[in-house]
C-alpha cells in the first residue's frame, strides 16, 4: 500500500531504527516499482512515504511550516494551495482561535482527497489531518507517548504490542464485507475517521486525536425549496466537482515528490488522460453525463468477465459512451488465478473482500494501455459514501 507512515515515540531514538522501518515498509508494500523513504525525521518522530514515481506527494517549506501533502486538492493551483495551507497552519497554532471550528470551515470549502502533515518548526508542534470524507484510508494506533499512523495496515499491525483480534469487527466484516466505523481486525488499530485532526506536541510530550466535523443528515436545511431548485443545485455542484477533478486541476508543479539526503524537492507532474470506469450502473453513467455536460474529454473503459455474465452491462456502457461522445474500450478478462487473490490479500491485508480479484487484472490492463499518469474515475464512492465522482490520480491501487 502506498502512502504515509508516521511514527512518534518519546521513549526511543527513532532515527536509529529508520533502516529497519524502511525495510519493513518495503516488505509489506507489494509492487516492484515502489520504494520507501524518510521525508522528515527527529529524535522522536519519523515521517516516511511509500510510493511509486507517479504517486501524488509533495513536501515543501512555507514560512514557519514544513508541509507534507499526499493526494490532491482540486480547483487550486500550487501557489494557492501553499497559501491556503500556510494560513491554516497559522490558525491552528493561534491559541486564541477555536481549532475545531477553524479546521471544519477549511475542510468544508476544500475539495480533494488528501492527508496533510503540518510541522510548525519553532514550536515543534505537528498537525495531521485528512479530508472531510476520508477518501484515502489511513490507520492509527495511539497510546501513552506513542503514535503510529500509516496507510499500510500490515505495517502498523507489526509495530503495536497488543495483537488481540477485535471479534466484533471480524463479525461485522463477515456480515457486511467491511467493519463498521473505525474498527479493524485488531483492537488497538483503528481507521482514522473522516475530518480528523491529530496533534502532537513534542515539547509537552502529548498526543491528541479528534474528529472536527460530522455531517448531520437529519438537518434538512433546504427542505423548503422546490424539488426543481434543489435538483438544479445538485447538478451545479456535481458538474463543478467533475471539472475540478479532471486532469490539469489540483496541484500544478507539486504533484510528485523526490528527495535525497533527507531534503524536500518538487518536480513537475505530468498531465494525463481522464479514464472513466463505465459499467451499467447509475453512478458511472452520471459522471459520464457530467463530463459530457462540461465538455470534458474522457475515455470510457469497461471490463467483461471471462464467463461473459456482465455482457449486458458492457453493451449498456457502449451505448452510454456513444451518447456522451466518448471513446469506449472493452477489456475482456481471463479467469483470475490464485496469485491475484494473494495479491489482493497483500494489498488490503484482508480489509477488502477477496471475491473480486479480477479487478486487479482490469486495473493492470488499464495501466498497460494508458500508463500511470491518468486520472481514474471509479464512479462508486465505496465505504466513504462520497457524493460526486471519485478520482484516483496516479495510484491505481490506492484502495
Amino acid at each position: 500500500m502506498t502512502g504515509i507512515s508516521f511514527i512518534y515515540d518519546l521513549r526511543e531514538n527513532l532515527p536509529e531504527k529508520k533502516t529497519s522501518f524502511l525495510k519493513a515498509l518495503d516488505a509489506v508494500s507489494p509492487g516492484p516499482d515502489r520504494h520507501s523513504e524518510v521525508i522528515l525525521e527527529d529524535s522522536s518522530y519519523l515521517l516516511c512515504s511509500t510510493r511509486h514515481n507517479e504517486y501524488p506527494v509533495s513536501c515543501f517549506t512555507v514560512g514557519e511550516f514544513t508541509i507534507y501533502l499526499e493526494g490532491k486538492i482540486y480547483g487550486q493551483d500550487g501557489s494557492a494551495i501553499r497559501r491556503s495551507l500556510r494560513e491554516l497552519g497559522k490558525d491552528l497554532i493561534d491559541n486564541k482561535k477555536d481549532i475545531k471550528k477553524v479546521l471544519s470551515e477549511w475542510l468544508l470549502v476544500t475539495e480533494g482527497e488528501f492527508i496533510v502533515v503540518l510541522l510548525h518548526n519553532p514550536s515543534r508542534r505537528i498537525f495531521i489531518l485528512n479530508d472531510i470524507f476520508s477518501r484515502l484510508p489511513v490507520y492509527y494506533h495511539i497510546s501513552e507517548e506513542k503514535l503510529i499512523i500509516s496507510r499500510n495496515y500490515r505495517f502498523i499491525s507489526q509495530l503495536v504490542p497488543n495483537k488481540d483480534f477485535d471479534k466484533i469487527a471480524i463479525a461485522e466484516y463477515l456480515l457486511f464485507y467491511y467493519s463498521l466505523g473505525p474498527r479493524t481486525f485488531l483492537k488497538d488499530v483503528s481507521r482514522l475517521p473522516a475530518a480528523s485532526l491529530v496533534q502532537v506536541d513534542i515539547e509537552k510530550g502529548t498526543v491528541r486525536q479528534e474528529t472536527v466535523y460530522e455531517f448531520n443528515l437529519d438537518n434538512k436545511k433546504y427542505r423548503n425549496r422546490s424539488a426543481q431548485r434543489n435538483a438544479a443545485e445538485l447538478v451545479r455542484l456535481f458538474t463543478q466537482s467533475c471539472r475540478e477533478k479532471t486532469s490539469g486541476q489540483g496541484i500544478k508543479g507539486d504533484s510528485s515528490y523526490s528527495s535525497h539526503a533527507g531534503s524536500c524537492q518538487n518536480k513537475d507532474g505530468t498531465r494525463g488522460l481522464n479514464i472513466l470506469s463505465l459499467s451499467g450502473g447509475m453512478d458511472s453513467r452520471a459522471i459520464g453525463a457530467g463530463f459530457h455536460h462540461e465538455q470534458i474529454p474522457f475515455i470510457a473503459a469497461t471490463w467483461l468477465d471471462y464467463q461473459k455474465k456482465s455482457q449486458l452491462e458492457a453493451d449498456t456502457a457502449k451505448i452510454v459512451a456513444k451518447a456522451c461522445g466518448a471513446k469506449w474500450q472493452l477489456f475482456p478478462l481471463q479467469f483470475s488465478p490464485g496469485k491475484d487473490v494473494l495479491r489482493l490479500l497483500r494489498i488490503k491485508s484482508g480489509l477488502a473482500p477477496l471475491a473480486r480479484p479480477h479487478i486487479l487484472q482490469y486495473l493492470d490492463q488499464l495501466k498497460q494501455r494508458y500508463g500511470s499518469a491518468i486520472t481514474y474515475f471509479a464512479g462508486s464512492g465505496g465505504r466513504s459514501d462520497v457524493p460526486g465522482p471519485q478520482a484516483h490520480r496516479n495510484d491505481y491501487e490506492c484502495r
